[in-house]
């Protein structure tokens, strides 16, 4: 009797992997995991030189682990059976602690800390003689959350000496955070939690930080990209922003990256909420170059800020003492081609604010 269920349960599964194969290989591919924001494998086209060096078996099992039906189920599955069952401390460098998903980002590798350095340098020499230029790193929400060595963490003290000897006028913020200053389902700082960093700036910048916060509004449910990553039944987070002094009365251009054209924007997206990343509500997401003008202001006081996401929630908060704020992300623009379309303004600020994200692809900033 005993070895009847066993053939039954034996039989039963290869018929479910086997059906699974088959729907897979045949069902229209899906392009996108919403979950995970990354693209998904589609099926290999047969190659003899690829089939010969084992690429082509490679990349079908990966085709069929990302394409199968039910993918997102399964992989929940497996997860709280990793994190829960077997107390496994991560699953794909993604780990919970007192109820936030974190990234290890340990090792950032390859001196990536000196590469952004030189970079930030090369810039300052090349095109920023005549401006007042300045730095800071924004650290990730591990440094706050791993107070033990249960995880490995980026030796922050190093990368700190190093930025305040090595980095053109270099502004800590460290101390302006804590874990939460950060969304426990995603990477970024919540823009409400962040106008100590925007004062810390302001007044290293000798400029003046009074922020008075006139509105909040916040729009729920926020599944960040660490929801996600994880596969885990996370509580969504509330995503907000705010309206200061300084904030009701400013214009938006931000580059369309499928024409290349500056287009009317504008600060806060709220619809964004329903969208494929929600963060995307500040400035309406990655773009090359977005610029805030601030009708109140008329000083000529121009601000260059270069950054990757977390510049996106920060710069309303930085509009308060320039008449235009000039965001560029070098991740989609090199900078001799922003210069040649656009120019540079002469004896602005500069401010240079990367995450630990950031540093660690450093390499894809465009500085040439």
């Amino acid at each position: 009797m005993n070895k009847r269920v066993d053939y039954i349960l034996i039989v039963s599964f290869l018929l479910i992997i086997f059906t699974l194969g088959i729907i897979t290989i045949f069902k229209t591919p899906t392009k996108l995991s919403i979950s995970e924001r990354r693209e998904l494998k589609s099926i290999p086209t047969i190659n003899i030189s690829d089939i010969k060096t084992g690429k082509y078996f490679d990349d079908f099992e990966t085709f069929l682990l990302d394409q199968i039906p039910l993918r997102d189920t399964f992989r929940r599955i497996k997860s709280i059976n990793l994190f829960y069952i077997y107390h496994q401390k991560d699953n794909h460098k993604v780990f919970i602690k007192d109820g936030y998903a974190a990234q290890i980002t340990y090792p950032i590798g390859g001196n990536k800390e000196d590469l952004l350095i030189e970079k930030i340098n090369y810039l300052k020499n090349k095109y920023f003689t005549n401006s007042r230029v300045y730095s800071t790193i924004i650290p990730d929400k591990a440094y706050y959350l791993v107070k033990d060595n249960s995880y490995p963490l980026v030796d922050y003290d190093k990368l700190r000496t190093k930025a305040r000897n090595m980095l053109p006028n270099y502004i800590d913020i460290f101390d302006c955070l804590s874990v939460e200053s950060y969304y426990k389902t995603d990477t970024h700082w919540q823009n409400d939690k962040i106008i100590p960093v925007a004062k810390r700036i302001l007044h290293s910048m000798s400029m003046s930080d009074d922020i008075k916060v006139l509105s909040k509004r916040e729009l729920s449910p926020f599944y960040g990209v660490l929801y996600g990553q994880s596969a885990l039944p996370l509580k969504p987070d509330t995503i907000s922003y705010i309206n200061t002094n300084k904030t009701e009365n400013v214009n938006v251009l931000r580059v369309n990256q499928k024409t290349k054209k500056l287009e009317n924007g504008k600060l806060y997206y709220s619809d964004y909420i329903n969208s494929n990343d929600p963060y995307d509500i500040f400035l309406g997401g990655a773009s090359n170059i977005i610029i805030i003008d601030n009708k109140e202001i008329n000083n000529g006081k121009t601000l260059y800020l270069f950054s990757d996401s977390f510049g996106r929630s920060l710069s309303p908060l930085l509009i308060s003492n320039y008449d235009k704020i000039i965001f560029i992300d070098l991740r989609y623009i090199k900078m001799s081609s922003y210069v040649q379309e656009y120019g540079l303004i002469d004896n602005s600020d500069v401010l240079f604010a990367y995450s630990i994200q950031s540093i660690s692809v450093i390499s894809n900033l465009q500085v040439n």
